[in-house]
């Protein structure tokens, strides 16, 4: 929200609700549609945030209309396709990557974690919880930290590969409380660029790592328990009550094999 706010009074200055007109809304779209550089999904969400926006001061009576209701927008769906990784791919990439960079990885192929839920990783988001290792991705505005649903909000079991490589030893010795030196933006540009110079196509991009563990986990367990993994919606309300035993969890994580490490340190 705040990045379509900045966007917005870029393009129109700082205006009060009752000041948006709809010429300022078509200046707005006229932004984000003239802008290479954004996909259109996230000019979409752009676009629907400063919506949402207008339509609370609405319902508020701060105003009497909506201009971004009236103010129409297509965009087609410019999306490459978001390929999984390979065992041939991920032996190449990870033969790529500095030691940073590669423990980013390292952790989104083995926890099915989104990229912004890693980065924002401190010290005390790897506990002993019932006496199983976990990554606790948890909010914290003080911190800095967010998650992008309800569902996000989950403690995953650290697979037995990230043990044999040495995961708690490296986060003991972080210098700092946070795990990585770079935000999510920098860390996508990194990597991705580190998968394309390991050869490897358009499609396959950061979030393949967490594609792959899907697909890889669907052999393994029912949609129940990788959902939960993942931070998925559940699928009915009855899985939304309780929680989930973290030693049934990690038994069913630990079976998971990507058919290139042998859990042997690399």
């Amino acid at each position: 929200m705040r990045t379509a706010i900045t966007r917005f009074e870029r393009v129109n200055g700082a205006l009060g609700f009752a000041d948006i007109t709809d010429e300022h809304a078509r200046r707005f779209k006229a932004s984000l549609i003239a802008d290479e550089g954004l996909k259109n999904a996230t000019k979409r969400k752009l676009w629907g945030m400063l919506g949402a926006l207008m339509s609370v001061a609405v319902n508020d009576r701060l105003v009497e209309d909506n201009p971004f209701a009236r103010v129409k927008i297509s965009l087609n769906d410019d999306s490459a396709a978001r390929e999984v990784l390979t065992s041939n791919d991920l032996a190449k990439v990870f033969g790529k990557l500095p030691l940073e960079e590669w423990w980013i990885a390292r952790i989104g192929l083995y926890s099915g974690a989104r990229l912004g839920e890693i980065c924002q990783l401190t010290k005390g988001d790897i506990q002993i919880i019932d006496g199983v290792a976990c990554i606790v991705i948890r909010p914290d505005a003080e911190a800095g930290k967010s998650v992008k649903t309800r569902s996000s909000i989950r403690k995953v079991p650290i697979h037995r590969q990230l043990f044999a490589d040495g995961l708690l030893e490296w986060v003991e010795g972080r210098p700092g409380d946070r795990l990585f030196t770079f935000d999510h933006a920098a860390a996508s540009k990194r990597l991705n660029r580190r998968m394309r110079d390991a050869g490897m196509g358009e499609g396959k991009v950061f979030h393949s790592f967490r594609h792959t563990f899907k697909g890889v986990a669907r052999r393994y367990m029912e949609q129940e328990w990788h959902d939960h993994l993942t931070g998925h919606a559940a699928a009915s309300v009855g899985q939304t009550y309780g929680d989930y035993d973290l030693r049934t969890l990690k038994e069913k994580l630990d079976l998971i094999d990507f058919g290139f490490d042998r859990f042997t340190n690399i």
